[in-house]
């Protein structure tokens, strides 16, 4: 919304976004981190959100977890 909406929900957008970005503060402060990276959340939780669900396109498509080229066997399956 901060990006793409039209202006009134464009300042919506930028609010939450700015919220979140202070909310985090505090857990930054903790691991000695720039308060800078409470600005990426956004695009930190769009990788997370893809990464998530690339993983459950791979378990329907009966491929399991995958790390360093193995791939897990599911559970129950031969």
């Amino acid at each position: 919304m901060a990006i793409f909406a039209p202006n009134p929900w464009r300042w919506a957008g930028v609010a939450a976004w700015l919220l979140m970005a202070l909310s985090f503060q505090p857990t930054l402060r903790f691991y000695r981190r720039s308060p800078l990276w409470g600005l990426a959340l956004p695009a930190i939780g769009a990788l997370y959100t893809a990464f998530t669900v690339q993983s459950a396109i791979d378990v329907w498509r009966g491929r399991g977890g995958a790390w360093k080229g193995r791939a897990q066997a599911l559970a129950g399956r031969p």
